[in-house]
């Protein structure tokens, strides 16, 4: 929603949670659910610089089964990274009391008050985490 509002109709956030799935076998695309990537398409950042060209598989950065460099970072290196809530292979991030890492959602985006986000580097790989309360951008995918 926020994309929409800010973008126009046909954008969406690049996030993952309850509602929203990019894979469930790591680099796979499988059993996606509401997923903002689309095959054989063309994405690029904000500088307009080709990040990844999609093949049968609609995740980024994946080649093969395998996780590989896109062809230009999804957005300046600036020091304040946007919520993710995937992992570098694209599978979601616990959310769960039982979880023991410090990544996840958010409670599917929906709390600020506890637990905590991953966000994602440039690269789209090696995902890090911050306190659900913390200032953070939404990357958005034109549809």
């Amino acid at each position: 929603m926020k994309c929409a509002k800010e973008f126009g109709d046909g954008w969406k956030a690049l996030l993952v949670g309850a509602s929203r799935r990019a894979t469930v076998t790591p680099c796979a695309g499988d059993q996606q659910l509401d997923w903002v990537i689309r095959k054989y398409t063309h994405y690029y950042n904000s500088s307009n610089e080709l990040i990844w060209r999609t093949d049968g598989v609609s995740l980024l950065g994946v080649r093969d089964g395998k996780r590989v460099n896109t062809y230009a970072p999804a957005f300046p290196s600036s020091g304040t990274y946007p919520w993710s809530g995937y992992k570098s292979d694209w599978t979601t991030f616990d959310d769960s009391s039982s979880a023991t890492t410090y990544q996840g959602t958010c409670n599917s985006w929906t709390s600020v008050s506890g637990g905590w986000g991953s966000f994602i580097q440039p690269d789209l790989m090696n995902p890090a985490s911050e306190a659900c309360g913390a200032t953070a951008f939404i990357l958005c995918v034109e549809q």
